[in-house]
């Protein structure tokens, strides 16, 4: 679990689903979690690159094919944001992709679907 108070906490969400974004979005702000969204690895590494984030919630598959890029996205946080807790969301319910994306650096892997008050249980 991440123990930090959400007052002052700020979060990067990334999916290429823009309602995925806008509805956890608000859902985290409604509870003082500041938070940005990126839809496409391009703008999460501009996000990455010019913030602070305490975590980064990233869907794995950002072009929605099967080519995991959202690694690129685990790699960018560490690089940039070694501070940030990395949590995984996606449709893949595989034991070997599961190792794969720790092994990358994640600390959290969600399957879809993931309500937002389940990403917002490990902040608490």
């Amino acid at each position: 679990m991440i123990n930090v108070p959400f007052n002052g906490y700020k979060i990067l969400l990334v999916d290429d689903e823009v309602t995925t974004v806008f509805g956890y979005k608000s859902e985290m702000e409604m509870l003082d979690i500041k938070v940005d969204g990126a839809n496409t690895l391009h703008e999460a590494e501009e996000f990455l690159t010019s913030g602070t984030y305490q975590a980064v919630v990233t869907d794995l598959n950002l072009s929605g094919k099967m080519d995991l890029d959202g690694l690129l996205v685990i790699r960018t946080t560490l690089k940039y944001q070694p501070q940030a807790v990395i949590i995984v969301i996606t449709g893949i319910g595989d034991d070997a992709i599961k190792k794969i994306v720790f092994d990358a650096g994640a600390h959290y892997y969600l399957e879809k679907p993931v309500e937002a008050q389940s990403i917002i249980a490990l902040f608490k």
